[in-house]
């Protein structure tokens, strides 16, 4: 499902989902823990239990993800280490080398609480 990273658009995006009566998936990830807000909303209108019927997971980890009902599993991503070496990637990339594709990583974990189910 394609939304804006807003919790209006992600709820009226779940609620149209839903609404089509489609076969329910087992889990939603969502890019990050905005548009989870909107889905839980979506999902609890509808009658729909997280995680019982559903798992849901985001990205970034939130201030408010704990205090979710249930409470948010999110990735936790290290921006600052991201940014820091995307822009040192695109200065070497503007100054001409390296000419070769550029893999980076920086340290994000799962913080899991009550929105998903343990596999």
């Amino acid at each position: 499902l394609h939304s804006s990273f807003y919790l209006g658009d992600s709820r009226r995006v779940m609620d149209g989902f839903l609404d089509a009566g489609l076969r329910l998936p087992t889990a939603v990830f969502c890019a990050n823990d905005h548009i989870v807000y909107g889905v839980l909303v979506s999902l609890k209108d509808h009658g729909i239990r997280v995680p019982q019927d559903i798992s849901v997971i985001g990205v970034d980890d939130a201030l408010l993800s704990p205090y979710m009902d249930p409470p948010l599993t999110s990735f936790k991503v290290d921006f600052t280490a991201m940014l820091t070496q995307l822009t040192a990637s695109v200065i070497a990339a503007l100054s001409g080398y390296p000419d070769e594709p550029c893999y980076l990583e920086f340290g994000n974990r799962l913080v899991e609480r009550g929105s998903a189910l343990a596999l």
